[in-house]
């Protein structure tokens, strides 16, 4: 007869459990019991290098002139503007009304097709009054 516990076999830093079995009371039939070891020093190292990498990488940022990381991120939003929902509808808003026919013959997003013209007139005012 097997023993009731499993067996633990430890290498290194890792444990390795193998199922034991145990015979259950209802009808005798051995059933596989396993044993799970929680792993935390994964996290805690994980941590640490995050912790480690942000102050390594201030001290590399205080090497960088601030004027540098100020065009950076002006460049970044920038170039982010061309893609934005906001601005598009900031340039229909202000167009021509002739000229916004061309909107609907381009690509376009489907609400300016199925919203009212109004209603994204005070949409996006509201917006930009939230900016």
């Amino acid at each position: 007869m097997q023993s009731m516990k499993g067996s633990v076999s430890e290498t290194g830093s890792q444990r390795i459990v193998s199922p034991s079995m145990k015979s259950d009371a209802s009808d005798g039939s051995p059933l596989p019991l396993f044993h799970v070891h929680e792993n935390r020093i994964s996290n805690l190292v994980q941590s640490l290098l995050c912790l480690g990498l942000f102050f390594v990488g201030s001290h590399v940022l205080d090497l960088v002139p601030t004027s540098i990381i100020w065009a950076f991120f002006a460049f970044m939003s920038l170039e982010s503007v061309p893609g934005n929902q906001l601005w598009e509808r900031i340039q229909i808003v202000v167009s021509d009304p002739k000229r916004r026919i061309l909107w609907l013959a381009g690509n376009h997003a489907a609400y300016l097709e199925t919203v009212d013209f109004p209603v994204i007139i005070l949409f996006t005012a509201i917006q930009v009054f939230c900016l």
